[in-house]
């Protein structure tokens, strides 16, 4: 309880807070994500180069545990965020993040719910001064879970993405039951909350907050929020020309990444574009 007690979102005595949203405790290197990143390789590989994953202490995909002060964007989000499926240099952020000669910090992690997503933003964006930041948000029905591991006695702070998952296994956490006792309505009112927090906590701190989903129903709720200073980007993963650049509606409709469950780097080149728009 005191563990949960002492984790203050708004004023975060230091960034280490992430590592209960986390696993990771030290630096590790992955060279497939999922079975179907590796299953899927040799065919991405007759077009595409192989690439590995760096995840540092805290579980970000960067390739230092020490994370800079300063940074012009802070990316924020799920598995479409952290790149499940493709290489760093693939990703729409890192592509935005070139083209407007800016630097940028990805604070993705894959599975993550909305809350935990608006969680870290309010826990970095206090240790890490940024002009923007864009939040990528999941479906609103991922719930955050706090549990305690009976063996490390550690809090870790997971969410719902797949009933499946091995760690909501380990930490015995009956998802099912949980959505049976919880209204979607409930889902998006906790949704509401969270997002005008952010965007309260961002205008405070200085930073200009971007906000969208990959999720329909998700992008349509924050198109009907009341908000006063963050902007509405494009719904990520839709692609909204008949034709894109050089490419073919079939070339679009099969651009996937290596995995095949996320989408390729057509839809992130598409999005970069499209989000540099709103960037000022």
């Amino acid at each position: 309880m005191k563990s949960i007690a002492k984790l203050n979102l708004l004023d975060s005595k230091n960034i280490s807070d992430v590592s209960s949203y986390t696993t990771a405790t030290s630096s590790f290197q992955l060279e497939f994500a999922s079975l179907d990143d590796m299953k899927f390789s040799s065919e991405w590989e007759k077009k595409y180069s192989k690439f590995n994953y760096n995840y540092n202490k805290f579980g970000f995909r960067m390739d230092s545990d020490e994370i800079p002060s300063t940074t012009d964007i802070g990316i924020f989000g799920c598995s479409y965020c952290a790149g499940l499926g493709l290489p760093v240099d693939m990703l729409w952020h890192t592509l935005l993040a070139k083209q407007l000669n800016m630097s940028h910090l990805n604070f993705a992690m894959n599975g993550l719910s909305p809350k935990s997503i608006i969680d870290l933003f309010l826990i970095i964006s206090k240790h890490v001064t940024m002009k923007h930041a864009i939040l990528v948000l999941s479906p609103y029905m991922r719930l955050q879970i706090a549990k305690i591991n009976a063996e490390t006695h550690k809090i870790l702070y997971m969410s719902s993405a797949q009933s499946t998952d091995p760690m909501l296994k380990k930490y015995k956490v009956d998802v099912e039951s949980l959505y049976k006792g919880t209204p979607e309505e409930d889902m998006y009112k906790n949704l509401r909350n969270d997002i005008y927090l952010a965007e309260k906590i961002a205008k405070e701190r200085n930073i200009k907050i971007y906000l969208s989903a990959w999720d329909g129903n998700t992008y349509e709720f924050l198109k009907h929020m009341d908000l006063t200073s963050a902007v509405i980007i494009p719904q990520f993963g839709r692609v909204f020309d008949r034709f894109y650049k050089q490419y073919t509606e079939t070339d679009i409709e099969k651009d996937l990444a290596r995995d095949k469950s996320h989408l390729g780097p057509i839809h992130h080149e598409y999005w970069a574009e499209k989000t540099k728009e709103y960037i000022k």
